[in-house]
């Protein structure tokens, strides 16, 4: 039956059921069991997770509830023992998903995404009328203030509530430099604060509400709604659970939009200028690159699991067999901005090309020479499955001059 590096996929339990990746390769065998017949095994030295006995009416579906399940597995295991592993971060790593379809054929779907990041840099030099280099002036003093470190922290941190705590202490910290605290409640001292706020700096690009309030608008989701649900856990209060894919997206826009309000007022408390953007591309731009990285004649597959070097010429560097299929362009439901392209192909068309594992995958030019490319470090056996699908998507951004991805 299907395997990767010995792991088995399916296991003793019917369904549906995932293979994700980790940081590190586990020290010991566990197999943890979750209610509904979930089962969530890892094994020493390979470095994933495999999670069984799912049930999703689509791979979309089955994703997010496998990501979910690992980590509630992950979770298990850290109090039985003393390991401590964390899945590899979703946008670097593929996900191996399984399911049964309508005809009652086993599909196995890979799945990867590419990242392409754009940076721009520019110097210059200042010359007098003879055309001698004129040295720059001297760095003024700068002044410290205690919210910078959080600040810092905010930035060096590969945890996203650790970075949103971080970043909601360094508001704190500055805004008690503009309104000192008094005493009373909490919520009370931070209105007043942002109320002097506001005298600074235009809060308005800073609130989502619908008030026409942006003190109160910004009070509401950055102490309320957010920082009183990433910073307190009781049950029935509906708390902001870390690795959590939908939570995780309204922490992250969070972060970003008040990490640029710390900005703004620390520029102007400190009489210095803060960057806050980065590379900017239209979508238009953005779309147009996706598509000359997308650009593909075929997907192939050979069993070599190795990482591709960028000397290489061909999908397999040791000379393995290569079996390939069509492409297609398909939707892609994160948005315009990534170009998804799909290729299938039966595990009977597969051995008829010599390939009866997946080590390695990805875009080929016409010529047969590899684009995007994915090594999974370890050969997925296919055992039992009946079609293979491979999902490569790429996407197209800009440097940004602050964090805004994190492993956890």
């Amino acid at each position: 039956m299907a395997d990767f590096e010995g792991v088995p996929l399916f296991g003793d339990v019917a369904g549906a059921g995932a293979l994700l990746f980790l940081q590190r390769a586990p020290e010991t065998d566990r197999l943890v069991r979750l209610e509904q017949g979930v089962e969530v095994a890892t094994r020493i030295g390979v470095n994933a997770v495999v999670v069984r006995g799912l049930s999703a009416g689509d791979a979309d579906a089955l994703a997010g509830m496998a990501r979910e399940l690992a980590n509630r597995g992950l979770d298990v295991l850290t109090m039985k023992a003393s390991e401590r592993l964390a899945l590899a971060e979703e946008e670097k790593s593929a996900n191996v998903l399984w399911w049964t379809d309508a005809s009652g054929a086993v599909v196995l779907r890979l799945a990867s995404s590419l990242t392409a990041t754009l940076q721009v840099s520019l110097t210059g030099q200042a010359l007098d009328a003879d055309g001698n280099p004129v040295p720059p002036d001297p760095e003024p003093v700068s002044e410290w203030q205690e919210s910078m470190r959080y600040f810092r922290m905010s930035e060096l941190t590969d945890d996203l509530f650790d970075a949103f705590r971080n970043l909601y202490l360094a508001i704190e910290s500055v805004l008690s430099k503009i309104h000192p605290y008094e005493a009373g409640g909490e919520g009370e001292w931070l209105k007043r604060a942002l109320k002097v706020a506001g005298e600074l700096v235009d809060l308005g690009p800073f609130a989502t509400g619908e008030s026409g309030n942006p003190v109160h608008d910004i009070y509401q989701e950055l102490y309320k709604n957010v920082r009183n649900r990433v910073f307190h856990a009781k049950e029935g209060r509906q708390p902001y659970l870390p690795l959590n894919s939908e939570q995780r997206a309204t922490v992250l826009e969070a972060k970003q939009r008040f990490g640029r309000l710390y900005l703004e007022l620390a520029s102007i408390v400190f009489g210095a200028r803060f960057p806050v953007g980065g590379v900017s591309l239209g979508s238009a731009a953005r779309e147009i690159m996706a598509d000359v990285l997308a650009r593909a004649d075929s997907i192939g597959v050979t069993s070599e699991s190795a990482p591709l070097n960028a000397a290489d010429t061909a999908l397999s560097s040791n000379g393995e067999p290569v079996a390939v299929m069509a492409v297609h362009v398909v939707p892609d439901l994160r948005g315009g901005e990534y170009r998804t392209l799909l290729g299938k192909i039966s595990v009977a068309e597969m051995r008829e090309q010599s390939v009866s594992s997946v080590g390695r995958y990805g875009t080929l030019t016409n010529e047969g020479a590899p684009q995007v490319v994915e090594s999974l470090g370890g050969r997925l056996s296919l055992g039992g499955v009946d079609r293979c699908e491979f999902l490569i998507a790429v996407r197209v951004t800009g440097h940004q001059m602050r964090k805004e991805r994190y492993a956890t």
